[in-house]
């Protein structure tokens, strides 16, 4: 730990280095190291180079910094598989494309429904481990897309749907997937005296081949951006009269 204290000295300007280098480096050999002297010793570094940089600089120096915390963030980010399935649904003239979803999901993706899939596929064993099972079935529910697809049937009355789900395993993936989808063509027949609906799959659950990347890019992204109207407002307020950091 004090190398790596010792080691984050040299993110302060060289010039600053060349004069107090040594000096800091002693100083440093008479503390306890801890993450806490860390962030000090980066958060001086950063002031430092913010005193002593161009507005291009500081706008450069953030982005980058921005972009090497959405690397950093995005690899922390569980990998993680969706399979797909598609399927024609032919459904009552007085339900409407939006709303079929909903009337599908109400029966077919219930709580119950989710947290025996949960049980019998030993799926987020960490969250299982707590008190309640709702937590477990939240972070299902935000890995199960159902979603309209452009109408290939040439029929005004039938509409395709995907559905998609993610998990860290491709095979799991799949499996829960079709478990999915049969309680979605089940629910379609247990409507009793609600209007029912005529499904069709036409595409088995999908084995993934390769994680999804989205996510990944989507954080690289955001700490490029946020890195640069960052650096971008510190170089204002930094080269403002009476303003600048000390």
């Amino acid at each position: 730990m004090r190398q790596l204290l010792k080691l984050l000295v040299r993110l302060y300007p060289s010039a600053w280095r060349k004069r107090y280098g040594q000096e800091f480096e002693v100083l440093l050999d008479d503390v306890k190291p801890s993450l806490g002297y860390a962030a000090d010793i980066c958060l001086g570094a950063f002031k430092m180079q913010l005193k002593n940089s161009s507005w291009i600089q500081i706008v450069l120096l953030c982005a980058a910094a921005g972009a090497f915390l959405g690397i950093a963030l995005s690899f922390r980010t569980p990998v993680k598989y969706e399979s797909e399935a598609m399927f024609f649904v032919t459904a009552p003239s007085k339900i409407s494309q939006d709303q079929i979803p909903y009337n599908l999901g109400e029966k077919a993706l219930s709580d119950d429904t989710l947290a025996t899939i949960i049980r019998q596929h030993n799926l987020y064993p960490n969250l299982k481990q707590q008190a309640s099972a709702s937590k477990a079935i939240s972070e299902m529910r935000r890995s199960i897309h159902l979603l309209p697809t452009p109408n290939g049937a040439g029929d005004s009355a039938t509409n395709n749907f995907v559905l998609r789900f993610d998990y860290l395993d491709p095979t799991v993936a799949k499996t829960v997937n079709d478990e999915l989808v049969r309680a979605i063509m089940q629910a379609s027949f247990e409507m009793g005296s609600r209007p029912t609906f005529n499904i069709r799959l036409f595409k088995m659950s999908s084995l993934p081949d390769r994680p999804l990347s989205s996510n990944r890019l989507r954080a690289i992204s955001v700490g490029l951006i946020v890195g640069l109207f960052s650096g971008t407002a510190l170089a204002w307020i930094n080269r403002r009269p009476h303003t600048a950091f000390n």
